[in-house]
């Protein structure tokens, strides 16, 4: 009798077990799988078994070369989609890119506002409030203050006896 997933095929008098593809031995006394992956060096990549050969899983940032096996070639994240990084500049690495934020962004893909204002990274005067805006900030003198945001002076208003004449300090 054959084992499990065997194919007998009748002769005359006897018969033969034949062990499925992928697999070796007799078919009475069992079937072993093949390991097609022993000793395949995917290179950037893992091995994976098939009924009758492996293939080569790429890593993330690793592709095969035409017509290739192994993972050898590095994918060029950059050059596929250069606006990837939204607000910066894509980096290309080996088997992986990064981006280079432009000032007032963050996060891997320079996509995240940097509040200027809460993190008191901004520049403005002391008599000023600072408005967070995309990527940046914006200073406007407080009430009573005059100024450009960066610097700001105290506005004072002195009324003289004769109403024409208006001096600002």
């Amino acid at each position: 009798m054959c084992v499990s997933g065997s194919t007998c095929m009748n002769n005359p008098g006897s018969y033969i077990c034949q062990c499925p593809a992928g697999t070796f031995g007799d078919g009475i006394t069992g079937c072993t799988n093949i390991d097609y992956c022993q000793g395949v060096n995917c290179v950037n990549g893992s091995c994976v078994l098939l009924p009758t050969s492996y293939e080569c899983q790429c890593n993330s940032g690793w592709t095969k070369s035409i017509g290739g096996v192994v993972c050898d070639t590095d994918v060029m994240e950059c050059t596929l989609d250069p606006s990837r990084c939204n607000n910066g500049q894509c980096v290309e690495q080996l088997g992986s890119f990064s981006c280079s934020c432009q000032s007032g962004w963050e996060g891997s893909a320079c996509n995240i506002n940097i509040d200027e204002c809460s993190r008191n990274l901004d520049n403005c005067d002391g008599n000023a409030t600072c408005t967070d805006t995309a990527g940046s900030f914006t200073c406007a003198c407080n009430a009573g203050y005059r100024g450009n945001g960066l610097t700001c002076y105290e506005y004072i208003l002195f009324l003289l006896p004769n109403p024409t004449h208006i001096i600002t300090k």
